[in-house]
């Protein structure tokens, strides 16, 4: 029997923006401690689970057209166009497309420490 969930509950998506709540159809005739609840297969989106607020997702096809539609008029009025999600695995596809402003996440390195470590003849 698959896990239950109760009215009310806060559902978050990764890709979402903002938290949603789970709503319980009255057709549903399961109770968790006299509320109503709810499991996997009761999901409706639009009528008991609402949107997540915008979606983040790249693979999102509505994400990756407001995406391109943007590059396209930075580039018309020769404006750098800027990616947040930039990794060693797209880099060269994002300039290719005519990103001008890349925002890689932070790489932990303890570079610095290993070359004092040796260095110093710590190692």
């Amino acid at each position: 029997m698959p896990n239950h969930v109760c009215m009310g509950a806060v559902l978050q998506c990764s890709f979402g923006v903002a938290p949603s709540s789970l709503v319980v159809l009255p057709t549903n005739k399961m109770l968790t401690s006299f509320v109503p609840a709810a499991n996997i297969m009761d999901h409706k989106p639009m009528v008991n689970i609402m949107p997540f607020g915008m979606c983040m997702s790249l693979s999102n096809p509505t994400v990756a057209s407001a995406i391109n539609e943007i590059l396209a008029i930075c580039k018309q009025y020769n404006v750098p166009c800027g990616h947040p999600h930039v990794d060693a695995k797209n880099v060269e596809s994002l300039i290719e497309q005519g990103f001008r402003w890349l925002m890689p996440a932070p790489v932990p390195s303890f570079a610095a420490l290993e070359l004092g470590r040796r260095v110093s003849g710590r190692v």
